[in-house]
């Protein structure tokens, strides 16, 4: 008797609960606010690039001597500027050299603010050897040599043409002292690092950007922090699909004083 009361008050519910789930199941397939329904995660959402989305970088090369450039990503563009600054350059007559080997990179960074008037947000330091390791993992790179070269500093020479070479090369051909001067250098310089952007960098070659940016945190010297990253991740993510970088010229004097051009470029283009 009590199994057969258990099979029926069983039964019941059961019926009572595939009812009310068939009447939710309706109402919501014919109800107006369907359309209103918020979509799922995974759903892609459309990026529009804004101002916030910008970053100025102070970029810091170290070997045997430092290399200083200056880095703008402007999202609205889907532009990053580049501009080499000559080591020996003097502020408040300290040399760039001399005022983070006794400062700090911060320092110079914030001092580089003032001086041309711009707001650099954060900086990087990364040594020749992290820099190899890192674009070693692209392959080698197409590049064309304006001048015979001999470095005994990196020993390997060059004849005058194109070449595709392994990034060590790479950064002899960047580093070399040509007989045309600083100027010349540091501007050949600034051109292969765009072409490096342009030619090299793309989704399909290096991780998702979280994981990029994970490995390269770790391999370099930076006050950029996660929150900075994932502020501009979208943006990250659609420069890399399409990315184009415009090397812009230095112009500086025998005492390395920058030019009043090279002013203008810095404060039209790394400005706020």
């Amino acid at each position: 008797m009590k199994n057969n009361l258990n099979k029926r008050y069983f039964l019941i519910s059961f019926l009572i609960t595939f009812c009310l789930v068939t009447l939710f199941s309706f109402i919501s397939l014919v109800s107006p606010d369907k359309q209103t329904l918020t979509p799922a995660p995974d759903t892609p959402k459309t990026y529009t690039p804004t101002k916030t989305h910008d970053m100025t970088v102070l970029l810091i090369g170290e070997g045997k001597s430092k290399n200083y450039a200056l880095l703008k990503v402007s999202a609205q563009e889907n532009t990053l500027y580049l501009m080499s600054l000559p080591n020996q350059m003097q502020i408040n007559d300290k040399t760039l050299s001399q005022t983070q080997e006794y400062l700090g990179a911060g320092y110079l960074k914030t001092t580089l603010n003032e001086h041309f008037g711009i707001e650099i947000d954060n900086f990087i330091r990364i040594s020749e050897k992290t820099f190899v390791k890192v674009l070693d993992t692209l392959g080698a790179m197409p590049i064309e040599t304006a001048e015979d070269i001999f470095s005994y500093e990196h020993s390997f020479s060059l004849s005058k043409g194109e070449h595709i070479l392994p990034f060590e090369k790479v950064l002899g051909v960047m580093k070399y002292n040509t007989e045309q001067g600083e100027n010349y250098r540091l501007n050949e310089q600034t051109k292969i690092l765009c072409e490096i952007v342009n030619k090299k960098i793309n989704l399909e070659k290096i991780p998702i950007p979280q994981e990029f940016f994970n490995m390269a945190i770790n391999l370099v010297d930076t006050d950029i922090t996660a929150f900075d990253f994932d502020l501009r991740r979208d943006f990250i993510t659609a420069f890399l699909q399409n990315p184009k970088a415009v090397p812009l010229e230095v112009e500086f004097s025998q005492d390395y004083t920058l030019s009043d051009s090279t002013q203008t470029l810095i404060k039209t283009h790394f400005g706020t």
